[in-house]
C-alpha cells in the first residue's frame, strides 16, 4: 500500500480506477499470459502503430529480462516495497515511451504523424480531467518521469546505458527524479520494530511501506485537500533531501480507530531543517494553529485523534494516535526524540 493506502476512506480508488483505465488505456502487455493488445478505432492508423511500438516494447523487455520474476514486478514484491516497483515502472514504462517516441520521429510516416497529431488535437480525457491533482500526477509519474530518466540515460551511454539499468534497477523514486544520482545514491535503509504487542488486543498492522521522494512531495504539494498545500516549488524542495523513510500503519477493527507511525531520515542536516520547516507548515495547514510547540516538537489534539510530529538531528519523527496518552507513549519508544 502506498500514500493512496491511507486515503481509501474518502476514495473509492478501485471504482475511480477502473473508469479510469477504461478511458485512458490504448493497449496493454499481459506478462502472465505473454499477450499484447491494441485498442482499435476505425482503422489500425498512426496512433495504433504507435500504442503498438510502445506495447511491442513491453513484450521485448519481458522475453529478455522477464517483468515478473527477473524485475520482480509482483503483487508480493510491490506491497512490501512500493518504491521500488515504483522506482522499476518508471524505467520499463519510460524505455516503452522512449521507443514509441522514436517511432514516431525516425520511422512513422508523414500519414501516420498527421493522424497521431489530428488525434491529440481532439482527444478529450474528462475522467482523468476531475480526477485529484496526487491522483493525476501518480499516474503520469512512470510514463513522464521514467521517459526522462531513459532519456538521461540514452544520451549518456546509449542503449547500453538502458540495458545496463535492467541488470541493475533503479530502486527509489529519488534515482529515476534525478538519474544523475543513479545507480550511487542509495536509499537509507530504515527499520521499526513491530508495534503490535505495545499496542494491545485488536490492533493489527495492515501497512508497513514508503513515501519516498516522489510521494513525499504530493504529500506536501498536492495534498487531498487543497488547502494544505505548499507552492509546488517549496514542496519540490522539501522532499528533494529525502535520505529513506519507514511508515507502519495500525488499525484496530472493533474500535475503527487507525495508528500511523513514520520515520524518515534526510541526507543532511540542511535538507532535514527544510524539510522539517515545510511539514510543519504542511501540518498547520492541515491540522490548524491551536498546538503545543517546542524547538523540535508540535502537537496538536483534535476530537478524534492526536497527532505529534518531532525532530532530531537529520530524522523526523510523525505519530497518528486517536488519544494523546497512546501518542506520546508511542513518540516515547524512539529514545532520541524524548
Amino acid at each position: 500500500m502506498n500514500l493512496f493506502g491511507l486515503l481509501e476512506r474518502d476514495f473509492n480508488l478501485y471504482e475511480l480506477f477502473v473508469e479510469l483505465y477504461s478511458e485512458q488505456i490504448a493497449g496493454f502487455y499481459d506478462d502472465e499470459t505473454k499477450e499484447m493488445v491494441v485498442v482499435q478505432g476505425e482503422e489500425f492508423a498512426g496512433p495504433e502503430r504507435m500504442t503498438y511500438a510502445h506495447e511491442y516494447t513491453h513484450a521485448l523487455q519481458d522475453a529478455q529480462y522477464d517483468l515478473e520474476d527477473g524485475l520482480h514486478l509482483d503483487d508480493e514484491t510491490c506491497k512490501l516495497d512500493s518504491e521500488y516497483c515504483a522506482a522499476v515502472t518508471a524505467l520499463i514504462e519510460g524505455d516503452a515511451s522512449f521507443t514509441e517516441t522514436q517511432w514516431f520521429l525516425e520511422h512513422s510516416s508523414l500519414k501516420d504523424k498527421r493522424e497521431v497529431i489530428q488525434f491529440y488535437e481532439e482527444y478529450e480525457s474528462p475522467i482523468f480531467d476531475e480526477m485529484p491533482a496526487f491522483l493525476q500526477e501518480d499516474m503520469t509519474f512512470p510514463y513522464v518521469k521514467g521517459l526522462a530518466f531513459v532519456t538521461y540515460l540514452y544520451e549518456n551511454g546509449g542503449y547500453e546505458a538502458v540495458d545496463g539499468a535492467y541488470r541493475n534497477p533503479p530502486v527509489s523514486t529519488e534515482q529515476i527524479l534525478h538519474p544523475e544520482r543513479y545507480p550511487d545514491d542509495q536509499p537509507i535503509k530504515i527499520e521499526l520494530d513491530d508495534f503490535t504487542t505495545f499496542l494491545g488486543n485488536g490492533w493489527e498492522e495492515i501497512d508497513r511501506n514508503t513515501f519516498g521522494e516522489f510521494y513525499s512531495y504530493l504529500m506536501l504539494g498536492l495534498p487531498m485537500n487543497a488547502d494544505w498545500a505548499l507552492s509546488e516549488d517549496e514542496a519540490l524542495q522539501a522532499a528533494e533531501g529525502w535520505g529513506g523513510d519507514l511508515y507502519l500503519v495500525y488499525h484496530h477493527e472493533e474500535k475503527d480507530q487507525d495508528v500511523l507511525i513514520s520515520l524518515s531520515e534526510w541526507d543532511t542536516q540542511r535538507d532535514a531543517n527544510e524539510y522539517w520547516e515545510s511539514f510543519t507548515t504542511y501540518a498547520i495547514n492541515r491540522w490548524g494553529d491551536d498546538y503545543v510547540s517546542s524547538t523540535n516538537r508540535f502537537r496538536w489534539q483534535l476530537a478524534d485523534q492526536s497527532i505529534i510530529i518531532s525532530r532530531q538531528s537529520n530524522q523526523v519523527l510523525w505519530v497518528i494516535a486517536p488519544e494523546s496518552s497512546l501518542a506520546e507513549d508511542l513518540v516515547d519508544q524512539f529514545s532520541l526524540f524524548e
